[in-house]
């Protein structure tokens, strides 16, 4: 078992769930890559996350800007075949 530093966190699924998901580990400073097969969902991923964010920086509730958290996050075309998936 690795006990090295977490660099990067990869969500499949760009729907509420991934990029919930996503968005919250950005928020707490992760490198984020988000993938979905289908473009129209990372766009609306992508709509909701800056908006999100946008929201939660009127209440103070980010501990970064809204703009460097986004910036965290990668939106990518692919499918869970195209993954290349490492277990412990």
């Amino acid at each position: 078992m690795s006990t090295g530093k977490i660099e990067q966190i990869s969500v499949v699924g760009a729907g509420i769930l991934g990029h919930s998901i996503a968005q919250r580990f950005a928020s707490e400073g992760f490198n984020v890559n988000l993938y979905d097969s289908s473009k129209v969902n990372l766009l609306k991923a992508k709509n909701n996350i800056f908006n999100n964010l946008i929201s939660l920086s009127k209440s103070n509730l980010l501990k970064s800007t809204p703009t460097s958290i986004f910036k965290k996050i990668n939106f990518l075309k692919g499918s869970v075949e195209q993954l290349q998936i490492q277990t412990l």
